[in-house]
């Protein structure tokens, strides 16, 4: 387990405001290109909506296309800002979908969010880099880790997955460094605006969680 946790040694990161084990501390300090920039994950907020929704809505149709979104009809983004402020409106428990906003050095950079999910059981993750983010090395990588925790306490899952594109590579081998374990590779609509893509789904377990990245 030790080879597992030490591909930690990457990430600088806090989880506000959950306190992670002073084991993975420990390893979020160790050298990185970033370290010297301070990155945090909140639960979104009402002032993030036009941030989160001009993501998708501001991008290019070739943007879009790339990450397996049906642009054939762009309208079934209108609902988006309704259907995150319905988010905030219930308890956890009640909660389908989840999103975290990430701040580099205070300024909102991306969101992390889950959907399909069954509280107390499961949900899905998604990772996005808003497009004016300069690119710097494992970015992403460092806000999903500093997501986990955050899902897996506030909605109480057993497992979270995740499904990126299996003609992917990248995001295919940052759930390998993370910790989650290879499923299955099959063709699925990921999200309610995607066509038929053909998928990797990884999972990351509740007793892995716990080893990795456990609450102190």
């Amino acid at each position: 387990m030790e080879g597992s946790k030490a591909v930690f040694n990457y990430y600088h990161q806090t989880a506000s405001p959950l306190q992670l084990s002073p084991h993975y501390s420990h390893l979020a300090t160790e050298s990185h290109p970033n370290m010297n920039h301070q990155l945090t994950i909140r639960e979104a907020t009402v002032s993030d909506i036009d941030n989160i929704v001009g993501y998708w809505t501001g991008a290019p149709l070739e943007y879009l296309q790339n990450m397996g979104v049906d642009t054939t009809d762009l309208s079934r983004f209108d609902n988006m800002p309704a259907g995150i402020q319905a988010e905030f409106a219930v308890d956890y428990p009640e909660k389908k979908t989840f999103h975290l906003v990430a701040e580099l050095d205070g300024k909102p950079i991306g969101h992390t969010y889950v959907n399909d999910v069954t509280f107390g059981q499961e949900a899905f993750v998604h990772l996005h880099l808003w497009r004016d983010t300069p690119k710097r090395q494992g970015l992403g990588q460092r806000m999903v880790a500093a997501s986990i925790p955050l899902f897996f306490e506030k909605l109480a899952i057993q497992t979270l997955y995740c499904e990126p594109s299996a003609a992917n590579p990248g995001p295919n081998r940052t759930m390998l460094k993370l910790g989650f374990d290879f499923v299955k590779t099959h063709v699925t609509i990921p999200a309610g605006w995607n066509f038929e893509l053909e998928v990797t789904r990884w999972a990351l377990g509740r007793k892995k969680y716990l080893e990795l990245y456990g609450l102190g």
